[in-house]
């Protein structure tokens, strides 16, 4: 662990800094609430990086597109966040969001995807947010129909563009 980080850090901003997200990445801070990651020149993402990450309700991930080789589809490390309740994943580089993909994410409240290349959406991957709020998704010209939002009973503001 960084000198002067503590297991009790609760923000942490790792921007323009790394190239990786490897297995249980953030294993030393059980009591991360909110956690930076923009612009950084990331080509991997485990699926256990975000893993144990209890406390997490803010995860900003975006200006990475012309760095991530594997964020081509959505990463299911975002899965494991059961507290997350802000997801900034713009500026990327995803064209495909499977469905259920926001499945072990029931507190959502903000989704913003806008500015990725989305060529598919999965019909279910947006069922049952039952907090969103807000979902923002810009980029979806290739996309052929526009997903479910069965369960999304709070939705406020639904913007799509492209």
């Amino acid at each position: 662990m960084p000198e002067g980080v503590s297991a009790f850090t609760q923000a942490l901003d790792i921007s323009m800094n790394i190239t990786q997200l490897p297995e249980y990445a953030f294993k030393n801070f059980p009591f991360l609430q909110e956690l930076q990651l923009a612009g950084n020149d990331l080509s991997f993402i485990h699926p256990k990086a975000l893993s144990g990450l209890k406390e997490l309700t803010v995860l900003t991930l975006q200006n990475n597109q012309l760095k991530i080789v594997n964020l081509e589809k959505f990463p299911q490390a975002i899965k494991a966040l059961s507290s997350l309740k802000e997801l900034g994943f713009h500026s990327n580089s995803i064209s495909v969001i499977p469905d259920e993909t926001f499945g072990g994410n029931p507190l959502l409240r903000t989704i913003h995807l806008y500015d990725n290349p989305l060529s598919f959406v999965g019909n279910s991957a947006f069922h049952n947010l039952l907090d969103l709020h807000s979902l923002v998704i810009w980029g979806m010209s290739m996309v052929q129909w526009f997903p479910s939002l069965t369960g999304t009973v709070h939705l406020e503001s639904l913007t799509l563009t492209g």
